[in-house]
């Protein structure tokens, strides 16, 4: 593990000596907050590696929440207010364990939770496992499959335990591989839009051992000497016809 995220439900005070403990250890965190919407579901927003508690803090009150001992107290926006606020903050929004207790699939009903679940700014959501293995009736939701709750583009899937202890990290599906080129929010959202071939859940098996093409060179012929080392993602080679 490499990256984290540390959410506390809307408050982020407690929070500033882990994220210091955690980036001094060699991790890379990103700091922000769990929020509850005034209709009940919970979402992680995350801001980008290094950015202020104030800033953070900021954004908590202007989810009207400013007593930081409430345990976990509600804030002033739905769901959609909340997703497209967060946009505006240049934040990551996703919707946290959808299909369990406070998750969105879980509390929203009817035309509600299909308006919330086709959210043009609801990229992600995480869920303890398997898309497969979810309940029947949020599995095709999930898989993009229900014509009611269908989306142009699916929602990412990402596993994202609460980690009280290092061991918890051993747990089924405790953490995500997410590809970035950059790591950050528009790492993250680039991720999140592209999940196919950014993201790897825990729960996914791991990739089958193959062969690969890494280095080329020639000997004789018109490019006689010349070496080549090949990019592990993209390789385009242009030449002339034949």
């Amino acid at each position: 593990v490499k990256v984290i995220g540390v959410t506390d439900h809307y408050r982020i005070k407690d929070s500033v000596s882990l994220i210091q403990s955690a980036e001094q250890a060699g991790l890379i965190v990103f700091p922000g907050f769990e929020a509850e919407s005034k209709d009940g579901v919970h979402f992680l927003c995350l801001f980008d590696p290094g950015t202020p508690e104030s800033v953070v803090q900021a954004k908590i009150n202007d989810c009207g929440v400013h007593d930081d001992h409430q345990p976990s107290p509600s804030g002033k926006y739905d769901c959609d207010e909340l997703l497209t606020e967060a946009n505006k903050w240049k934040t990551i929004c996703l919707a946290a364990h959808v299909t369990q207790a406070k998750g969105l699939l879980s509390v929203l009903r009817n035309q509600t939770r299909v308006r919330v679940w086709q959210h043009k700014e609801l990229l992600a959501c995480s869920i303890p496992g398997r898309a497969e293995d979810a309940p029947h009736e949020f599995r095709m939701i999930l898989l993009n499959k229900d014509d009611n709750h269908r989306r142009p583009r699916q929602v990412a899937l990402v596993n994202a335990h609460d980690i009280s202890a290092p061991e918890d990290v051993n747990s089924a599906g405790a953490w995500t591989l997410i590809k970035m080129s950059r790591i950050g929010v528009e790492g993250l959202r680039q991720a999140f839009i592209d999940p196919e071939t950014r993201i790897r859940l825990a729960a996914d098996a791991a990739e089958t051992p193959h062969s690969e093409l890494v280095h080329l060179s020639w000997q004789g012929g018109f490019l006689d000497g010349e070496q080549l080392h090949l990019n592990p993602n993209l390789n385009v080679l242009i030449g002339g016809r034949g």
